[in-house]
């Protein structure tokens, strides 16, 4: 044909066969995975928010930020925090690398493509079409500007093409400034955040160094449990163990392998010597496989009390160390004292408790008093505030259980039920001889740590089958503990009934009669000033704990009280006394 049609079918038709380009030394193809990827990342625009976004696409899967806390990288077996910011910046430093690669699959777009993939066509038919010269056409004329035209852009796409690869490479280089990388990681938050809730959110999965341990109980326990936990499960208790897995967003773990056969045989001879009642024993089992969990509705706290040398720090310092990440300590300053902390301080001294399982402080000073506001919260279940120095304040919800130990009791001024029902005193009473005591035996129990983990599954089964169950050994010493911590109750619950319509009943008598059930117990007696202060200042807040009656002061010619009187064995005591000592009691000394 004159136009040259011919010689265009002939260029598509008569294609030449080459022969690939021996690889030589060149590294291996790429996986189709990474070439996937390089694809559609090299279609992200070249700015920060781009950068954030293949951030997430090349190592997204191994990071997230929780806001307000940290960065954290998956570890092949957990999410570790990145406190420093170290292992994740390392990461974003090889995002250059990656777009430098990227710049091999930067595309035109589809028009463009087709463009020039036309380009020898319009070439030949614009050769042939100007080999013409005069005898052209005026149509032809046309068709050849147009394809001058068609061929200036091409010409414009073909150089478009180029400088999208050089573009890449220039952005490639720029993305390894420190800048570059500071906004990449600040833009790929959003996409990269986590709430800190999500973090080891069930309560009863484990994270232990060898897999997961997934304690499941029946349904309607489990529904329980989607509340924040219940006093006893109440269920059969099926225990799993799987891989690791990042997709149950665990953040601690255990530095112990789980070994179904492990034994402890040293561990449990330990334990039958510091504690031989066996049902005290079985309680803390239960006390500290509980705290190996989440759960958080026995709202108790656990204090380990007794004389030196009685193996109890040696038992919390294991089950600690066991519970490594879920275990924390708390500053013995952060639970005594009587300074109240204002609503906005910083607390630094809580942030290391936040997400821990099993929190222990030990050695109170003799006298120290709890601060029972802050243990009250700290065990009641509902979420709290921390803010670390210069940070700023997050609401977490505490998970753990508290574990004191002291060999001193600490003073507790509150006399109602809030407080007192939180504590479940433990005494470590045997004391090993001198000649008895082994300093390898921590080392010891550390080597049958496995066998532990397995007493300490145990003791967790048996929770979540039929609750805590404190024993009445734990039971008395807890009552003991509060009769002591308020003498005043004990005195009230000892020697006098109380009864609305019971008669007027002088101060000074009262008086007298604590004073006389003080000498019966072996106390040193108070002041009489002290005794009419403290039982006045209960007066309309006490309320006897079987009939939840009130006494109330009243006067007359003398200041005295309404609705509550004498135990008629007391009253007849104190008659006996005052025979014997009238003129001490007349003198009220």
């Amino acid at each position: 044909m004159a136009d040259g049609s011919d010689r265009v079918r002939e260029a598509f038709n008569n294609g030449e066969d080459v022969e690939p380009i021996s690889s030589g030394n060149a590294p291996p193809p790429q996986e189709q995975d990474d070439e996937q990827l390089h694809r559609k990342c090299a279609q992200l625009p070249l700015n920060d928010f781009g950068n954030g976004q293949r951030f997430s696409g090349y190592f997204g899967k191994d990071v997230m930020f929780v806001p307000r806390v940290s960065w954290f990288c998956w570890s092949g077996k957990q999410w570790r925090k990145d406190q420093d910011v170290l292992l994740v910046r390392g990461l974003a430093q090889k995002v250059a690398k990656e777009i430098l690669a990227e710049s091999e699959f930067t595309d035109l777009e589809d028009w463009e493509k087709e463009k020039i993939e036309h380009e020898a066509m319009l070439k030949i038919r614009h050769e042939a079409l100007d080999h013409l010269k005069k005898d052209r056409t005026p149509e032809q004329d046309k068709e050849l500007l147009e394809l001058a035209t068609e061929l200036v852009w091409v010409d414009r796409i073909k150089q478009r093409k180029y400088k999208l690869k050089s573009d890449h490479r220039s952005h490639a280089k720029a993305s390894g400034n420190s800048a570059k990388i500071d906004n990449m990681m600040k833009e790929s938050t959003v996409k990269q955040s986590r709430n800190l809730d999500d973090l080891d959110a069930d309560p009863l999965v484990l994270n232990v160094n060898n897999g997961i341990l997934i304690f499941t109980v029946d349904r309607a326990a489990q529904r329980a449990r989607r509340d924040g936990g219940c006093t006893a499960m109440n269920g059969t208790v099926e225990v799993t163990f799987v891989p690791h897995d990042r997709s149950l967003m665990l953040s601690k773990m255990m530095p112990v392998d789980y070994d179904p056969d492990a034994v402890c045989p040293q561990y449990q001879t330990f334990i039958g010597r510091i504690l031989p009642d066996v049902e005290v024993s079985n309680f803390m089992q239960r006390w500290y496989g509980l705290s190996m969990t989440g759960l958080i509705g026995e709202q108790k706290l656990v204090y380990q009390y007794g004389d030196g040398s009685n193996g109890k720090s040696v038992l919390v310092d294991l089950i600690a160390n066991m519970m490594g990440e879920y275990a924390a300590t708390a500053a013995i300053e952060s639970l005594t004292g009587t300074q109240k902390r204002s609503g906005g301080e910083a607390t630094p001294d809580l942030i290391p408790l936040i997400g821990a399982r099993m929190v222990r402080a030990s050695e109170p000073e003799e006298g120290e008093r709890l601060r029972e506001a802050e243990i009250k919260k700290m065990t009641g279940g509902e979420p709290i505030q921390m803010r670390a120095n210069y940070g700023d304040t997050i609401e977490v919800l505490p998970k753990f259980k508290l574990t004191i130990s002291g060999n001193h009791k600490l003073e507790i001024r509150g006399t109602d039920n809030g407080i007192w029902r939180r504590i479940l005193l433990v005494k470590f009473g045997v004391i090993i001889p001198k000649d008895e005591r082994d300093e390898d035996l921590p080392k010891k129990l550390w080597a049958e740590r496995s066998g532990v983990l397995n007493w300490l599954i145990e003791g967790l089964v048996s929770y979540l089958e039929n609750g805590l169950r404190e024993p009445e050994a734990v039971l008395n010493e807890t009552k003991a503990y509060r009769e002591e911590s308020d003498p005043v109750g004990a005195f009230f619950a000892a020697c006098c009934e109380f009864d609305a319509d019971a008669p007027f009943l002088k101060s000074a008598e009262l008086m007298k009669a604590f004073r006389l059930w003080q000498e019966q117990e072996g106390q040193t007696p108070w002041q009489p000033g002290t005794i009419t202060a403290r039982i006045s200042k209960r007066a309309g807040k006490y309320r006897d704990p079987d009939t939840g009656l009130q006494y109330h002061k009243h006067k007359s010619n003398v200041s005295g009280y309404l609705g509550i009187r004498l135990t008629s064995t007391h009253s007849i005591a104190l008659d006996e006394y005052e025979m014997k000592h009238s003129k001490k009691y007349k003198n009220g000394e």
